[in-house]
């Protein structure tokens, strides 16, 4: 832990211990807290708090409108509806 800066080892500190820190904002910025996790399980947890960030950002977008977002996604809409309720999303929070 030495080895990592003081805003990194600090939030390691804080962050109670179970739960999943949050994914970084940007590339580089990394939460050591990841690391007491399996790789697989980091995995799953980083790539399901994008995908709900990322669907979030392009329901806000376009107001909630399922065609316009899953089109802009490039998925299908049934897909984006299945993911949308994966995440607890409704397009009406988004209008």
């Amino acid at each position: 832990l030495e080895d990592f800066p003081e805003s990194i080892v600090g939030s390691a500190a804080s962050e109670p211990p179970g739960n999943a820190p949050p994914p970084p904002a940007e590339i580089g910025e990394f939460d050591v807290a990841w690391l007491g996790r399996p790789l697989a399980v980091a995995r799953r947890a980083f790539a399901a708090a994008f995908e709900r960030s990322y669907l979030e950002g392009l329901l806000r977008a376009t107001r909630g409108r399922i065609n316009d977002t899953a089109m802009r996604a490039g998925i299908d809409p049934r897909s984006l509806y299945t993911k949308m309720k994966r995440h607890g999303l409704r397009k009406e929070d988004f209008r």
